[in-house]
């Protein structure tokens, strides 16, 4: 049973699962649930065995992206990705992120106080992802929807649970936006993330639109949930360790280290799926071909042997 507390603070419960039962069959949501961290690296570690298809299951929406691909389509995929994705895109995105920061902060400064998830984690990154998919400002509302709702789908999706109606209709209409949109620009590119994929070619290869649309998607859910839960879960942690807060504010240079701290105590995305593709023996159970698997990423993390920094 999940409780808003275990939500909030999911490691009491990860402690105990991983004394008493690190591998469980939860009967309820049909999949098995890992806890330790030897077994959470064995089942994130082999995709022959435990493949990264769980989306395409039965019941269950399909998504091209290279979180769902296992090798040798995963590789040449990765290749496409890459032209798109370069390390000049990337680098030229900073300064742009440090302005879109200060505009945010600015917004709030002089009210001397502010939410930091809604005033700033939340806004952030979808304007960034908005900016970086050239989506016209009049659609910008609309995208951040399809951002919570795009997550909302891919944790049901992950638990083995059926997504709601209205989840399946969101990530549909954000389906065939982006999709309409590749098209578009793949007739007429211009200087965005969607033409670059839209373009990218390697060996004559080429991404499909369905396959663009996906990317997108991924990049959503990735890029919205991790930033937002990275910067939430490490104001917390700082908040908690005022000690570490001053050494970090004496210390700017200190800023990098303690973002891996951060990601390294407490990770943006507690849990991962998987998907069995034969019957395979871990930690002493039996996982059949075809069932699911949960690796719960934030209880796999090492106890930390310091405060953040």
């Amino acid at each position: 049973m999940v409780t808003p507390d275990m939500c909030s603070n999911p490691y009491p419960h990860y402690a105990r699962m991983r004394a008493n039962a690190p591998i469980f069959f939860n009967p309820a949501r049909q999949v098995w649930e890992v806890y330790g961290y030897k077994d959470i690296q064995t089942v994130l570690s082999d995709p022959v065995i435990f493949s990264s298809n769980v989306y395409g299951a039965a019941g269950q929406p399909k998504m091209q992206t290279m979180l769902t691909m296992d090798p040798p389509r995963h590789a040449q995929f990765r290749k496409l990705i890459t032209h798109a994705f370069t390390t000049k895109v990337v680098t030229a995105l900073e300064p742009r992120i440090q302005k879109i920061s200060h505009e945010l902060l600015n917004q709030v400064a002089s009210t001397g106080q502010m939410d930091i998830m809604r005033d700033f984690a939340f806004p952030l990154p979808v304007t960034v992802i908005a900016e970086l998919l050239d989506v016209p400002v009049t659609d910008r509302d609309q995208l951040k929807r399809w951002s919570e709702y795009a997550v909302m789908m891919a944790e049901a999706t992950i638990k083995g649970e059926k997504p709601a109606p209205h989840l399946l209709e969101a990530v549909a209409e954000f389906m065939q936006y982006i999709e309409t949109l590749a098209i578009e620009r793949k007739r007429k590119p211009g200087d965005d993330l969607i033409s670059r994929l839209a373009t990218a070619s390697v060996d004559g290869e080429q991404l499909t639109t369905q396959e663009i649309g996906g990317t997108c998607r991924l990049l959503l859910i990735a890029g919205y949930e991790t930033t937002t839960n990275l910067i939430g879960n490490a104001m917390h942690l700082l908040l908690e360790h005022s000690d570490a807060l001053a050494q970090l504010r004496a210390t700017p240079e200190l800023l990098s280290s303690a973002i891996e701290e951060v990601l390294r105590h407490r990770t943006a995305v507690q849990f991962v799926g998987r998907i069995a593709t034969r019957d395979v023996s871990l930690g002493g159970q039996l996982i059949r071909a075809g069932q699911k698997i949960i690796a719960f990423n934030g209880s796999g993390v090492k106890p930390p042997k310091s405060v953040p920094l």
